[in-house]
This record gives C-alpha cells, sequence and structure tokens, in this order.
C-alpha cells in the first residue's frame, strides 16, 4: 500500500501546475538605461536595481531602508549589457550624456529571500491579484475614461509604474455592456455602486478608481481602491504625469501587498491539514499539488492521505494560518467546503484508508477543487 502511494505521487510530480492568480514573471530581474560600461556606472545601476527588486518582491516601498543597499553587488547573480532601444527623435539635453546601452540584471531569487526573511521582511510572491483600474480624465474640454484598447501617455505610465511594482492593472472596456451599467460621471464621482456592478463580469477581487484633472498648471490625482469591502483614498499634485502615476501605484501596490504578503517567522513553524475535496482525477490532484507548493509561507507540502474523491495535504509553513486561507481565496483554485456527511465505500484498488478526521480540529482546513 505504501509502495502505492510513493507511485502515484512520483507520476503526479510530473504533471503541469495551473493557478487562477495571475503569475507575475521576472520579479527578480530589472533591465537600466547606462551612459557606459564604468565599474562606478555599473554599481550605482546595481544599486537602483537592489532597490527595485526589494520592493517589488517585499510589496512594501518601504522595505529598502531597513536593507544596506550598497550591498548590491552581493546579490547579483548574472548580468549583461544590451543595446538600448532606437531613441530616435529624442532630444538630449544640454551635458547629458546619450545612453546606448541597457544594463540587464538578474539578482539571485534565494539570495533575497533569505534577506527579507532575516530582516523581518514580507515576501510577496508572484501569483497576484489583478487590479481592475477606471481611469477617469478632464483635461480642458476632454472628458473620457481610459479603455483596455486606448494608446496614451497616461495609460503607458500607468502601467509603467505597474510592472515595476509587480502589480497587474486591467483596464476595462468600457463597451456598451459597461456603458449600461456605469458612466463617465459615475466614475469621475467616485460612486462606487455602479462601479463595482460594472466590474463583475472582469472577475477580479480589487477595484481602483482615479480622477484626473487638468488645470492649466498641473494635473490633480484622486484615487480609491476598493480591497477586501475597505475603502482607501489618497490624492497627488504634479504636473509630471509619469511621478504622479509611480505615486499612485506605489500606494495602491503597498495597500494589495500588505493584505497578501507574508512574513517569514524562523522562530515559528506552522503545521496544518488541507483537506480538498473533489479530487477525482491524476491532472486535478497535480494541480492542487502544486498550487499549494507554490504559495508563498509553505515550506512543504505531502499528501497523508488518498481517496477516490478527496486528498488530505500536510503542510508545513512559516507565518499563520490565515495567511495560507488568504492566498487560497485569492487563487481561486480551491473554494471552501465542508467534510462529506458520509463517504463513499473504499474501492478495491485504494491506497490509503479513508477515515476522516475530527471536524474541530483547529488545524484543518477544508476546501474543494473549483472546477
Amino acid at each position: 500500500m505504501r509502495s502505492k502511494l510513493v507511485f502515484l505521487i512520483t507520476l503526479l510530480m510530473g504533471l503541469p501546475a495551473i493557478t487562477q492568480a495571475e503569475v507575475v514573471k521576472q520579479l527578480f530581474e530589472t533591465s537600466l538605461p547606462v551612459v557606459s560600461q564604468d565599474r562606478d556606472i555599473r554599481q550605482a545601476a546595481f544599486e537602483q536595481g537592489f532597490f527595485e527588486v526589494l520592493v517589488r518582491v517585499s510589496g512594501s516601498s518601504q522595505a529598502p531602508s531597513h536593507i544596506d543597499i550598497s550591498t548590491a553587488a552581493h546579490y547579483v547573480q548574472q548580468y549583461r549589457y544590451l543595446v538600448a532601444e532606437n531613441r530616435s527623435g529624442q532630444v538630449v539635453g544640454p551635458g547629458q550624456p546619450e545612453v546606448k546601452r541597457n544594463l540587464w540584471i538578474q539578482f539571485s531569487e534565494s539570495k533575497i529571500r533569505n534577506l527579507l526573511t532575516e530582516n523581518g521582511l514580507s515576501i510577496w510572491g508572484d501569483q497576484r491579484p489583478p487590479v481592475l483600474l477606471w481611469l477617469s480624465v478632464k483635461d480642458g474640454r476632454n472628458r473620457y475614461i481610459l479603455r483596455n484598447q486606448d494608446i496614451s501617455v497616461i495609460k503607458d505610465a500607468v502601467e509603467k509604474a505597474a510592472k515595476r511594482r509587480g502589480l497587474p492593472i486591467v483596464w476595462p472596456s468600457f463597451d456598451e455592456t459597461d456603458q449600461k451599467q456605469v458612466t463617465y460621471l459615475d466614475v469621475w464621482g467616485q460612486f462606487w455602486g455602479p462601479v463595482v456592478e460594472a466590474s463583475k463580469r472582469y472577475s477580479v477581487d480589487t477595484v481602483m478608481l482615479c480622477r484626473m484633472n487638468w488645470d492649466g498648471v498641473s494635473w490633480q490625482v484622486d484615487w480609491s481602491l476598493m480591497l477586501d469591502k475597505k475603502l482607501e483614498s489618497w490624492r497627488f499634485r504634479s504636473p509630471e504625469i509619469e511621478q504622479l502615476m509611480v505615486n499612485g501605484i506605489d500606494f495602491a501596490a503597498d495597500q494589495v501587498a500588505s493584505r497578501f504578503a507574508v512574513v517569514n517567522d524562523l522562530t515559528s513553524d506552522g503545521k496544518i491539514i488541507i483537506h480538498v475535496n473533489g479530487i477525482q482525477q491524476l491532472s486535478v490532484y497535480s494541480k492542487v499539488m502544486h498550487y499549494l507548493s507554490s504559495i508563498t509561507s509553505v515550506k512543504q507540502v505531502f499528501p497523508t492521505e488518498v481517496n477516490q474523491n478527496w486528498v488530505r495535504f500536510h503542510v508545513d509553513m512559516s507565518g499563520e494560518k490565515e495567511d495560507i486561507q488568504r492566498i487560497i481565496a485569492l487563487g481561486k483554485v480551491l473554494v471552501p467546503d465542508s467534510l462529506p456527511k458520509v463517504d463513499s465505500p473504499l474501492p478495491v484498488n485504494a491506497v490509503v484508508p479513508h477515515t476522516l478526521p475530527a471536524t474541530e480540529d483547529d488545524n484543518l482546513l477544508i476546501y474543494k477543487f473549483n472546477q
């Protein structure tokens, strides 16, 4: 019986994994413009890239203040110089050197994670919630909502800032379907009722409103973020669109990460049991196994009981049980469930006993696979 279980697990580990939360790639990479390959210039780029990666991976714009940035080179895994993109048509100001190269840097994932953990800082995994952004603009006589299909300097600035923070942004279509539920004035006035209704078609849990008003001298930008039914609002003013978007997205990313990033406590190890119903195929088992293994705070996961309809996983983790529950809720691979009232009879080739644990166990979490 034990050998059958080992064989089953070995077979399943080779199958592909999926997740329904958006997976943000290249968290530990960055590319920066440089004017030369001089050592001092390279060191400065290492430090700037180190700063960006620390913020992106921790989810906190304050994380670098706890780290000695001058040690950046120690965490570089590899780097190389690339020819800069075509900058034709751009004017170089007096005394400014022309950028001809970009320095691509990849930092060590294991070293960065260890550094954040040792300093008591959070780690935000690569599975992150997409944020639907309704952005309304009033520029003199022009009034509009930025759509997914639009080409815009403002939109480019938002996406650049969001990529820097590893925050997935979704733009509304604002097509006929949307316009039946929400208007420009609803978004501009930040009336959340119709906005929430119109947002349901996008299958996101996090929605953000942005209102940009040009007064002839500068932009005033008002932001609002709805996360877990809690509303956060903030405001910035500047004539520079790019800086405004950086400030706005930084605040939003900090808020979202504070919900999902996890502090790995080296002094505290937790153990929980996750019972998952609806696992009737090998491919489903693989998806669930890989999904649980990918959660940042999970150190180790392995099955302890396998039935024809469910599997029970033992999970070693750092952090709290609530951290796991929040992240699972984000991914939507699993949804809360209850123990089956009556278990089906064991098949002839069952690999393990099918007894169920006591329902009052505080370390037991019960889910079902979300088809």
